[in-house]
């Protein structure tokens, strides 16, 4: 169905959002040739495209078509059920009624809702995404810490090994230049071998969820400041009682530490949010990003120094902070080209814009059929 009042509506709702990002992306010619012609049936034709590629996402949409989270979700909030309750011995915690994906790459976001006496979590498709991402573009320089000498690895390892140490760097950039323009696709990396121990990524979808199940916890106040004792010194106890989303940062601290008790195989499960943030630390150094002083959210800097405190309390040998130095190494090498062909991106897109923005009038809406 394509008519005018119905592109409208979409034009207002989607006005760059991760739609129309990728619809300016993929139709860059098209655009430039109605920069240059102004042609009436371009504008035509590329509204009626817009209409019909926003009428096919949003039928996947609905239909349940397109790729889905849920049931990651289902399994994280099992085990974050389990461990309350076998574990740290709280009860009553069934408080979820919903927990659910909402669509979306460009955000970096997760929520929790209480919402008409029902408790809801959301998380932006993007979250997961990323931390998908991240964990299998830099996870394979870790490679020669957990696997050791290259001698005494299988041939797959041995493979997996030697490719790691050749391509991490363009996967890095890739994977960095795809979030920072919030292009999905270019985030998209060259490494196809998941590593036997896969648990840097089942830590940070962990953690996600277990933040958003604190923040809940704490409007039920079934998280109360004395939970932390046991795990904190009193200075992080101190800490976490100043603000909520550092209480819910140590909780699911606490619950990744308990997991890991668990699977004690699963060396990388402490260590994911350290590394979640100190990579996301890194690439505000490489764009200069600005916090705002009303960002509800401590800043990602900040968010990985009081984590590093939470975990050594946990894990008091340290045993991170190699890590955390050879990610701080590699991460800023390819600073200065990485922030180049960011900023090249935006200045190219801002420009795709206008034009998109420029033939977005009543005068070319007219002009559609019902």
């Amino acid at each position: 169905m394509i008519n005018s009042e119905y592109l409208r509506t979409t034009y207002q709702k989607n006005n760059r959002n991760d739609f129309t990002m990728d619809f300016v992306r993929y139709n860059a010619p098209f655009l430039r040739l109605y920069k240059c012609f102004h042609s009436r049936r371009l504008a035509v034709l590329l509204l009626k495209m817009e209409c019909i590629q926003y009428y096919n996402q949003n039928r996947k949409f609905l239909t349940g078509s397109d790729h889905s989270y849920q049931e990651v979700f289902d399994n994280l909030f099992n085990t974050i059920e389990d461990i309350l309750i076998n574990d740290l011995c709280v009860i009553n915690v069934s408080i979820i009624n919903e927990y659910a994906e909402v669509s979306g790459f460009n955000v970096f976001n997760a929520e929790s809702i209480p919402f008409f006496g029902d408790n809801y979590i959301a998380v932006n498709s993007g979250v997961f995404y990323y931390a998908h991402v991240f964990a299998r573009s830099l996870q394979p320089i870790f490679m020669d810490n957990s696997c050791g000498n290259i001698d005494n690895m299988n041939c797959i390892q041995r493979l997996f090994y030697n490719w790691a140490n050749r391509w991490p760097r363009a996967n890095f950039q890739k994977a960095a230049f795809g979030y920072l323009t919030g292009d999905r696709h270019n985030a998209h990396m060259n490494c196809y071998l998941i590593p036997e121990d896969d648990s840097l990524l089942k830590g940070i979808e962990l953690f996600v969820a277990g933040h958003e199940y604190a923040h809940l916890l704490s409007k039920e106040e079934r998280l109360r400041s004395q939970f932390f004792d046991t795990f904190f010194s009193h200075d992080i106890v101190e800490l976490i009682n100043s603000d909520e989303e550092i209480k819910a940062d140590g909780f699911a601290v606490i619950l990744l530490s308990r997991e890991q008790l668990r699977h004690s195989d699963e060396e990388w499960l402490l260590y994911s949010p350290l590394f979640l943030f100190d990579v996301l630390r890194n690439l505000d150094i490489i764009v200069e990003k600005q916090y705002s002083t009303k960002t509800s959210h401590p800043c990602n800097s900040d968010r990985y120094s009081y984590l590093k405190q939470m975990v050594d309390c946990l894990s008091p040998n340290n045993c991170y902070d190699l890590f955390h130095n050879k990610l701080e190494k590699f991460a800023l090498q390819d600073a200065k080209n990485i922030r180049k062909k960011v900023k090249k991106h935006n200045l190219k897109m801002a420009k795709l814009f206008d034009i998109f923005e420029s033939y977005h009038n009543d005068s070319f809406y007219s002009l559609l059929k019902d």
